[in-house]
């Protein structure tokens, strides 16, 4: 059930437990508790399900020592594409001020296209590199560390 269909039901349980008064009962009544019951659990379920808990035994000092420098050798590959981006995007924010059209806008934005294709490229060969550190159970279970955000 959807979150959209489960509160649509307890709508209109709430609006039947009113019957044809005009004002709603003191307490809800237990049909209206019951459904707002099932739909709490079936949110958690569904979230649950989108978001898997990672369980993973701990990294070893060896695994850690290696992630660090791949994650070391991700920023110093990545530098200069970063430095191009927050560069754009603040000559953005100035010609936006300025009263730049927003075709002017997206066209200075669009120079840092290609430097955004190549952090999203590294970044993907870091989690690559980084699942191939962690043994199978580790990765099964979820628990490829995420690569740190852009600054």
């Amino acid at each position: 059930m959807s979150r959209r269909a489960g509160l649509t039901l307890f709508l209109a349980g709430a609006v039947a437990a009113c019957g044809g008064d005009a004002v709603a009962p003191a307490e809800p009544s237990a049909q209206v508790a019951i459904q707002a019951a099932a739909v709490t659990a079936e949110n958690a379920r569904t979230d649950a399900e989108r978001h898997p808990r990672c369980e993973r035994p701990p990294l070893t000092e060896e695994q850690i020592q290696q992630i660090r420098a791949l994650q070391q050798a991700f920023w110093e590959a990545v530098a200069d594409d970063i430095r191009l981006i927050h560069a754009v995007v603040k000559e953005a924010r100035e010609a936006y001020a300025a009263g730049a059209s927003r075709e002017e806008i997206a066209a200075i934005l669009a120079r840092a296209d290609e430097a955004k294709a190549n952090v999203r490229q590294a970044r993907i060969r870091l989690q690559e590199a980084i699942a191939e550190i962690l043994t199978p159970d580790q990765r099964r279970r979820h628990c490829v560390p995420v690569p740190p955000s852009l600054p």
